[in-house]
């Protein structure tokens, strides 16, 4: 078990990896409202934003400069984010100074301010994964990404979907009865089922899939471009073959395992924990169903 000061410096550096991702939807929200004005006519809400010290008022700024995590301003990106936060936010009050008194803008000002956007949200991604790599990503026992490391991936295929415009699919799988195979052969059989289904499903996932420990006998696989009937058909022959494993136990026996399945569509404009509490739910309803089964989630 870990100790305390440990325990908190995860939680801390997960809090601060969430609050990021808060961050990158902020800049979104305000790069979206910014090029309503420049580019839709649109009259500028932001009043802030004309303002010399404007890095320091938006909802990215405010954070930043009075409530950011001490792991974050301890980091060695965090004054390369801070200059181009504040160089992109002098670069904005240009072009919208510029808009107001009807000038023309120049291509070179605008490229320039774009590129900086762009830096920017790559440099503030660079930090997460920077902050995610300083603590455990991956279940010690099974090789699988563990539940920490799970929402800050997830969250990046959902982008890439977004990007891509392409189909994102969840699915959570629970091993059936696994609490008697404890129970009737010892907690070491059990550790042994579990490495021995991460390894199947790590085999036969496509490269590009993603497969996490959520917690216990729980796991998640992550399966981007891909339709909600591939993905069905998929899960369902890795549901057939995984029945088929032998699995060998310490002790020289051999059992075989079953588990049931919730599957569930990512909507992409949606939290990514809603996805996975629609997976959960479909998964109930496998097991409801007498187990070995693959429900889908249709929604209520």
């Amino acid at each position: 078990m870990a100790d305390g000061s440990n325990t908190s410096s995860t939680t801390e550096m997960f809090s601060a990896v969430r609050a990021l991702d808060t961050g990158i939807k902020n800049h979104a929200a305000w790069l979206k409202a910014l090029h309503e004005t420049l580019v839709c006519n649109e009259q500028h809400a932001n009043e802030s934003d004309y303002r010399d010290d404007a890095h320091r008022h938006c909802k990215f700024g405010y954070w930043f400069y009075n409530e950011v995590q001490p792991v974050i301003r301890s980091n060695g990106l965090y004054e390369r984010i801070e200059s181009l936060h504040h160089e992109m936010h002098d670069h904005a009050r240009e072009l919208l100074l510029k808009k107001q008194d009807k000038q023309n803008i120049e291509t070179a000002l605008y490229n320039k301010f774009i590129n900086e956007a762009l830096t920017f949200k790559l440099e503030v991604r660079n930090l997460q994964f920077d902050l995610m790599n300083q603590v455990c990503a991956v279940d010690q026992l099974t090789g699988a990404w563990n539940r920490h490391a799970m929402l800050y991936k997830l969250v990046q295929e959902q982008e890439r979907a977004v990007r891509k415009s392409s189909e994102l699919h969840i699915c959570m799988l629970d091993i059936d009865n696994f609490k008697p195979i404890n129970d009737q052969y010892g907690h070491p059989a059990g550790d042994q089922v579990l490495k021995d289904i991460a390894r199947f499903f790590y085999i036969s996932l496509r490269k590009y899939d993603s497969f996490f420990r959520y917690g216990g006998e729980e796991f998640i696989c992550c399966m981007p471009e891909i339709s909600s009937n591939e993905a069905f058909t998929a899960v369902e022959r890795l549901r057939e073959n995984l029945e088929k494993l032998q699995i060998s136990l310490p002790s020289g026996e051999t059992i075989s395992v079953t588990a049931s399945f919730g599957l569930a569509q990512v909507d992409l404009e949606a939290a990514i924990e809603e996805a996975i509490q629609n997976a959960d739910h479909a998964l109930l309803q496998a097991k409801a169903e007498g187990r070995n089964k693959v429900c889908v989630w249709r929604g209520e």
